[in-house]
């Protein structure tokens, strides 16, 4: 991958997270790597619907890049609308 091939990483790229549930992981890409952009995406509402909510806290302002989308993995192409 060309973001990890580079001396300085490349801190613009868009990351994908699938299958991420209620993971921490996004938020430790961003707050120990320095990655802004990050999509995660999972097959549950309700884990969905949590991490929302979760973000939408006060003090979550940081992560204000990340983005949580129900989606099926086993349609990608129609979830995330690649032609």
């Amino acid at each position: 991958m060309a973001v990890f091939n580079e001396e300085e990483p490349n801190l613009d790229a868009e990351i994908l997270v699938i299958g991420c549930g209620d993971s921490q992981l996004s938020m430790d890409i961003h707050k120990h790597l320095g990655f802004e952009c990050i999509t995660n995406m999972d097959f549950s509402p309700v884990l969905i619907s949590l991490m929302n909510n979760f973000m939408a806290q006060e003090g979550n302002e940081l992560y204000e890049n990340m983005e949580y989308l129900q989606l099926d993995i086993s349609d990608i192409e129609e979830a995330l609308k690649i032609e």
